[in-house]
């Protein structure tokens, strides 16, 4: 019995030895702000169905190292509850070149390819309820979510807060 404490004792040391460790070594972690934008309005905060919109997303590196250069695309997909119904995106903007970026450091990239929000008629009938945007960066060929965002349907779209995802990229 004594042993087995002490063998516990032990693993739990070298446990927490290694997840020091691991925090301990520095590297490039980058996270998004995803905007919204209307071309009818200059309320970012509600948008009206049928308006098109733009995405603007901002990119930070939360690191202590330069991350290395890639791509970074808006799509529109559904939430982690219902992704099974669906393959693939159901909307895209063009991928943007996502250069270095220094720790502490952000940078802004704005895309030029629309979506036009649903109807009322649409956002019941094809759960839109169910459905984010999420910004992915893509560094070595490796993709990964570093940010999201979703809407809340009312007479206009509200935009909820922007959530970021930091991920651990490649570094320079």
């Amino acid at each position: 019995m004594q042993l087995k404490r002490i063998l516990t004792t032990m693993l739990c040391f070298l446990f927490i030895q290694a997840q020091a460790a691991f925090q301990a070594t520095p590297q490039a972690i980058l996270e998004a702000t995803i905007q919204l934008e209307s071309s009818l309005s200059k309320d970012v905060q509600k948008i009206q169905p049928g308006t098109p919109i733009l995405f603007t997303a901002v990119v930070r590196n939360k690191g202590a190292l330069t991350s290395q250069e890639g791509t970074l695309q808006i799509r529109f997909v559904f939430s982690d509850l219902v992704e099974h119904l669906t393959t693939g995106a159901l909307f895209q903007t063009e991928q943007l070149t996502l250069p270095s970026i220094p720790p502490g450091e952000e940078i802004t990239l704005s895309f030029k390819t629309p979506q036009v929000l649903p109807t009322i008629y649409d956002f019941v009938r094809q759960d839109w309820g169910m459905r984010r945007y999420e910004a992915i960066a893509a560094v070595n060929g490796n993709e990964q979510m570093i940010g999201v965002s979703s809407i809340v349907f009312s007479a206009y779209y509200y935009a909820r807060p922007s959530q970021e995802t930091p991920k651990v990229v490649p570094s320079k």
